[in-house]
């Protein structure tokens, strides 16, 4: 049996290769953590310095020294190295195996009408983003127009998967990232956007998830606290409820309590 916390686990410490591999210049610590969805919550936090710090023991990645930036200490640069490239290389052709032996949570072998093209822009050439739903589950996945990242979000806008091209190639197109889009599920449409999500102009309000358990969302209760839905914990003031500049905090009709990060809530 796979114990959950170690496939997630994995997953994250590959999505940390895939955003390394596919920038041309060192990546801070905390840009990392925006990208694979770690920036919010203790446990995703530890679980980003557990694998980077794993991969730097192993030589996969490196931490990069830039004299007088005072920022380093807080927030390290971080490169791949050449042994990481080709870890990163061989994970996109196990993702591409995957897709070929039909492993995984839908079964490619059912037919399915072909995606539907959707345009909200002047033309699909001029669009700055790709969106793209899925048969059978409810993610959906991005494509920034230039980039070299495909990010797959749940429904409730929370990141939990990439796919990353690497530096070393050409930049990927359309038709790149429509095939790198399947390697997550069968697509039931894609869309053509003249707007990027996330918006980084506003914020987004993500879930909290317990820092005791890190398996379910904080509720607000009677007492005027938050407890988790799962283990009855309540929250800790100095871990789950810091604001830094910008953030801002709420609570949804289900009194589900939300935290801020630099992105809209708004689901494509």
């Amino acid at each position: 049996m796979i114990n959950p916390y170690v496939e997630t686990q994995t997953k994250l410490s590959m999505a940390v290769l895939l955003v390394l591999d596919a920038s041309k210049d060192p990546v801070r610590h905390d840009r990392i953590a925006q990208l694979t969805g770690t920036a919010d919550g203790s446990r995703r936090k530890v679980a980003l310095y557990d694998a980077i710090w794993e991969w730097e023991r192993r030589g996969v990645v490196r931490r990069v020294d830039n004299p007088g930036d005072i920022d380093t200490l807080r927030d390290p640069l971080w490169t791949v190295t050449p042994v990481g490239e080709l870890r990163t290389k061989q994970y996109r052709r196990e993702l591409s195996k995957r897709f070929q032996d039909n492993a995984g949570p839908c079964d490619r072998t059912l037919e399915r009408p072909r995606p539907k093209t959707i345009i909200n822009a002047p033309d699909p050439a001029s669009a700055k983003q790709l969106v793209f739903h899925f048969h059978d589950i409810a993610w959906f996945a991005t494509w920034t127009v230039g980039e070299r990242l495909l990010t797959v979000y749940n429904e409730e806008g929370a990141i939990v998967d990439l796919y990353g091209w690497s530096r070393a190639e050409s930049a990927p197109t359309a038709f790149n990232a429509s095939a790198a889009a399947e390697l997550f599920g069968p697509l039931a449409d894609v869309t053509y956007n003249d707007s990027v999500y996330p918006r980084a102009e506003e914020p987004l309000l993500t879930p909290v998830w317990c820092g005791q358990c890190g398996c379910a969302h904080y509720y607000a209760r009677p007492d005027r606290d938050f407890g988790c839905g799962k283990c009855g914990g309540s929250t800790d003031p100095v871990i789950d409820l810091v604001l830094e500049d910008g953030q801002t905090w709420a609570v949804d009709a289900e009194g589900r309590l939300y935290g801020s990060a630099a992105t809209n809530p708004r689901l494509p």
